[in-house]
């Protein structure tokens, strides 16, 4: 990262897509809405938004090192990581929201976004809590 501001953008995206994607009644009230024209309201854009958009690839040790996350944020997130790049939806249909949101392995996903979540809280300050709270 080139600097603080940078650094801070990045937390703020970084908290805010575990937030989305920790919350299955927020992805059901917008992924199944029809009339929904915010692009970012679908499975596809939640997931590049978490693993493109803030360029996670395997690890987090990289973040560890740059210092954008503390070792215990890397471990508290570990589980969540893991198991939301193993994701492949139903039929390898990333549009198929009803057949996604009733899917056991994303709703694994979820609750250990959930998990994730809750063990980040305990650790944040008071702004980047708000990230991961804020979310609605």
């Amino acid at each position: 990262m080139k600097n603080k501001k940078h650094m801070a953008e990045w937390r703020k995206n970084w908290l805010t897509s575990i937030a989305e994607l920790s919350d299955i009644d927020k992805q059901r009230r917008v992924w199944l809405d029809t009339q929904q024209a915010n692009p970012h309201s679908s499975f596809v854009e939640y997931m590049s938004s978490y693993l493109d958009d803030l360029f996670i690839v395997d690890d987090f040790q990289d973040f560890v090192d740059k210092g954008l996350i503390s070792q215990k944020e890397a471990e508290c997130v570990r589980e969540f990581h893991l198991l939301a790049r193993s994701y492949t939806p139903p039929q390898n249909d990333d549009y198929d929201h009803p057949a996604i949101l009733n899917d056991p392995n994303w709703v694994n996903v979820v609750n250990a976004a959930a998990e994730a979540k809750r063990r980040l809280l305990g650790g944040l300050d008071e702004n980047e809590t708000k990230f991961l709270t804020s979310v609605a």
